[in-house]
């Protein structure tokens, strides 16, 4: 406490951060650990002269924008990797899955399951399930999951409804979800900062991303949402998997080559046709 209270006055920033979190014990012995979810701005303000920037997931909004997709939804599967975000976003669930008593919560933990025994869960998920993407980067052994592991846990199933409280999967495996606005907003700190030093002590705070909804323009069509499903000022990625753009782009370049080639050959061959009338012409003049 002594050493904290050393340096109150010194302003602290943060960028890229959450506002939810967890507190970490110094031994974790227990397999089945389930922190509470905490705010870690009411926490880094009581310790410190704090501010910044903040990114902040919104549960309540995913759950019911999940709820006007899939009315029949019964069972809210969040998928989480074995990081601390990926572990604070659980608690997370946790605590706002209580607002939804009617629904069943369950959890895939990158912490408990490999990639290969992800897929089993997910192919095993009860009918009326809707997973919802948190994090997933690392596994159970610290090991970086590769960047199309999310494509290979959906492969065998396509018509399993997928969103994102982060974004990660949007483009890829995810129809769209409630996302924050990433950014270091680095002039937002500067400006704090220059305040501050200017004799503005109350300067200093925690300014929140906005959140925006986010849809993968590709799966909405093949789903036939119409566009009054779509909440108010949403933004649409049009994704197309890199395999298919590269093929196109093979079948385009060959496409464009052989009407090249066709428009050659046939000047060609009426460049060809014309000599040899021309030639007949001046044999029978001759």
């Amino acid at each position: 406490s002594a050493a904290i209270n050393q340096f109150r006055d010194i302003p602290l920033f943060c960028a890229f951060a959450s506002e939810n979190g967890i507190d970490l014990p110094n031994t974790i012995s227990d397999p089945e650990w389930r922190p509470l979810s905490i705010d870690m701005v009411d926490k880094a303000q009581k310790l410190f002269t704090s501010g910044g920037f903040i990114n902040v997931y919104d549960v309540e909004k995913n759950i019911n924008l999940i709820k006007n997709f899939y009315p029949n939804v019964k069972n809210i599967v969040l998928l989480t990797d074995n990081t601390y975000g990926g572990t604070s976003l659980k608690a997370l669930m946790r605590k706002e899955m209580e607002k939804f008593p009617e629904l069943n919560y369950i959890s895939l933990d990158g912490r408990k399951i490999t990639s290969q025994q992800a897929r089993t869960e997910i192919e095993g998920l009860p009918a009326h399930s809707v997973v919802l993407i948190g994090t997933w980067r690392v596994n159970n052994e610290g090991q970086y999951f590769l960047r199309n592991s999310l494509n290979e846990l959906f492969t065998n199933t396509p018509d399993l409804p997928v969103f994102s409280l982060t974004g990660s999967g949007i483009g890829s495996v995810a129809i769209g979800g409630f996302v924050p606005q990433y950014g270091a907003n680095s002039e937002v700190i500067v400006r704090q900062i220059s305040r501050f030093y200017r004799g503005d002590k109350g300067a200093i705070k925690f300014n929140q991303s906005e959140g925006i909804y986010n849809f993968d323009r590709r799966k909405t069509d093949a789903l036939g949402v119409r566009s009054d499903q779509f909440p108010a000022n949403s933004i649409f990625t049009n994704s197309e998997d890199p395999q298919i753009h590269k093929y196109k782009m093979v079948l385009l370049y060959l496409s464009l080559g052989s009407f090249i080639l066709i428009i050659f050959m046939v000047s060609f061959a009426l460049l060809y046709s014309r000599n040899r009338r021309l030639r007949r012409n001046l044999e029978k003049n001759e």
